[in-house]
């Protein structure tokens, strides 16, 4: 099983493929963000964030310096 990521991307649900999917992209951590798919995710070895109030997010469309349409 897979689901649809972002531009094409896509995660493995799949236990036995999720490792060799992420030892291919040379990949040391994967944030993930999900509204209900907690249960899914955590059976593939995610953990919810430790520390979620140290992390921070910038929308580059947001800056005040981004280019106007």
């Amino acid at each position: 099983m897979s689901t649809s990521g972002v531009e094409g991307y896509e995660l493995s649900t799949d236990p036995d493929r999720l490792d060799v999917d992420l030892v291919h992209h040379r990949l040391k951590r994967v944030m993930l963000s999900t509204l209900d798919a907690h249960e899914v995710y955590s059976k593939v070895g995610f953990v919810p964030f430790p520390h979620p109030e140290n992390l921070m997010l910038l929308n580059p469309a947001q800056c005040s310096d981004a280019p106007q349409n």
